[in-house]
């Protein structure tokens, strides 16, 4: 079957990765509906962080989610599945934590007010409290992709994209978010520790480094290669 790859700024409409970090629990972190800061540069980090009270002030948490859209209306035919390749890069002191994609409806540019927007999230995260009540498992919450708990530092990583994400891939527009597995998704609040993953958006300098949606098409004739990662 034919393969579209759609590479970098030609086709990752906007991304960009929300934080939010405070003297606040966890679970004030988690739900609360407005980030403190959007970070879209060439590196990013996925965080979630517990640093206990000392020297840098009182009990402060950190919550990070790399929000991306998608413009898939170019694609000939139906698409019938997908890979979003996702390149890692290294960041001092990681302690990796397993991610997950999740659907998200967040506004094109990204804002603040977007930190909560994952589809069907609502309630869960009014749930809060850092140890599973507001747990998105078992939820109505969309999952684009299974538990991915591996991550390359130095090379693309491939998220195999579940059959849940094949309708929006198939509207045009492809809204997903990527989060913490162990921390973020079931509302799990982090031990004394940075929880990280480090990745290269489309911010990068380098085209061969920018995220890429690998797509499989129904379409006749042979692969289609857009932009130029490869």
């Amino acid at each position: 079957m034919p393969i579209v790859e759609l590479a970098g700024a030609d086709f990752c409409d906007d991304d960009g990765v929300l934080y939010r970090y405070l003297e606040e629990s966890w679970a004030t972190q988690r739900s609360h509906g407005d980030a403190l800061s959007i970070v879209q540069s060439e590196n990013a980090v996925l965080n979630n962080v517990h640093i206990p009270p000392g020297a840098r002030g009182g009990d402060v948490h950190q919550i990070s989610r790399y929000f991306m859209e998608w413009d898939t209306s170019s694609v000939a035919g139906s698409i019938l599945g997908g890979t979003l390749k996702i390149r890692g890069s290294t960041n001092a002191g990681q302690d990796f934590h397993d991610v997950i994609l999740l659907k998200a409806e967040q506004a094109n540019p990204l804002t603040l007010a977007d930190f909560e927007k994952i589809v069907n999230a609502a309630s869960p995260l009014s749930n809060s409290d850092g140890a599973g009540t507001g747990t998105f498992a078992g939820t109505t919450v969309v999952r684009y992709s299974g538990t991915i708990s591996t991550w390359s530092e130095s090379a693309y990583n491939e998220i195999l994209l579940a059959s849940a994400s094949i309708d929006d891939l198939n509207s045009g527009t492809f809204k997903c978010v990527l989060i913490s597995q162990d921390f973020d998704y079931p509302d799990i609040a982090p031990d004394d520790a940075h929880h990280r993953i480090a990745f290269k958006t489309n911010y990068s300098s380098d085209a061969d480094e920018r995220p890429v949606l690998v797509l499989t098409t129904e379409a006749t004739g042979n692969s289609t290669f857009f932009g130029a990662n490869f």
